[in-house]
């Protein structure tokens, strides 16, 4: 149901949900490998977003004025080591690996 969903153009709150309900389930959800850090409002108005209509979001909060850090916009463009350049629409789970082993390097 889920594939079905993520293979739509276009979905409607009811198919959203049905996507939001699954990821809500996924245990990468809340892992560090999945963050980047906005304020709470603008946090807040990513919302349960795809990721490209984050990444659209992020873009508009700059545009805006507001302050995203380098890593946000990092995430959202995909511009850290081995992320999937060729699928710009969504996070897979090896975007989020590899964004991971990205923060380890980092700490290093």
């Amino acid at each position: 149901e889920v594939i079905k969903v993520l293979s739509l153009e276009t979905r409607s709150e009811t198919e959203k949900e049905i996507y939001y309900k699954a990821l809500k389930a996924h245990p990468a959800l809340n892992s560090i490998a999945n963050m980047c850090l906005l304020s709470d409002s603008d946090n807040a108005s990513n919302g349960n977003k795809f990721f490209d209509e984050k990444r659209d979001n992020i873009l508009k909060l700059i545009r805006n004025g507001s302050f995203v850090p380098k890593h946000t916009f990092d995430v959202f463009s995909k511009m850290f080591t081995d992320a999937n350049t060729e699928k710009m629409k969504v996070w897979s789970n090896d975007d989020l690996q590899a964004h991971l082993v990205h923060i380890k390097n980092q700490l290093v």
